[in-house]
């Protein structure tokens, strides 16, 4: 990707604020996939014997180097009346359930 590409990228980025499908499809324009991936990792006893039992073993993300590469976002006013009604459906609800299962 050279800058123009990388420039485009980062502007959609930052102007993406939910997981819409118009929103993924304008993540998708703007970052081509490549043809091929590939990583790169020192030989040692552990890195053989992942390729022998065919796994991969991956960092968690405080081991990034690029913060971008676990970025997303979430919208805490969206989310609030999601959670507000999963409480009720499953504590004011409870009884509606309780007897359901007892019939």
């Amino acid at each position: 990707m050279d800058n123009n590409g990388r420039e485009k990228f980062w502007n959609v980025l930052k102007n993406l604020h939910d997981n819409s499908e118009t929103s993924v499809n304008m993540l998708m324009d703007a970052s081509p996939r490549p043809k091929t991936l590939c990583r790169f990792r020192s030989v040692s006893k552990n890195s053989l014997q992942q390729l022998n039992d065919n796994k991969l073993f991956y960092s968690s993300a405080n081991y990034y180097d690029d913060p971008f590469d676990t970025y997303f976002y979430i919208n805490v006013e969206q989310m609030i009346p999601e959670y507000k009604q999963m409480r009720e459906d499953l504590f004011v609800g409870k009884g509606k359930i309780m007897n359901a299962v007892n019939q």
